[in-house]
């Protein structure tokens, strides 16, 4: 139930309009996520990933860099998640 809680989420934020609700739905998803650990390193990652690059739309570079480290820690082959770290910094 929580990891079907979790994917709407999930999909609510991917598909928003605003990175405020982006940012409220993907910390949603990390919340209902921490107590079924039902997704994978990977699947996290993204949540995070998507969630840093919200912050940076909206200006908020320390918190989009909080948002790609923590990725980074997940799945740190992703070239992806390095590339959107590097933006912030550019």
């Amino acid at each position: 139930m929580e990891g079907m809680a979790a994917e709407k989420w999930f999909q609510l934020g991917f598909h928003a309009e605003y990175p405020e609700d982006k940012i409220r739905c993907y910390s949603r998803v990390l919340e209902v996520e921490k107590d079924s650990l039902i997704w994978d390193n990977e699947a996290i990652a993204l949540v995070w990933t998507n969630k840093g690059i919200a912050h940076s739309d909206l200006t908020e570079y320390q918190e989009a860099i909080h948002c790609f480290d923590n990725a980074l820690e997940l799945n740190g082959n992703n070239p992806d998640i390095w590339y959107n770290r590097g933006i912030v910094y550019s």
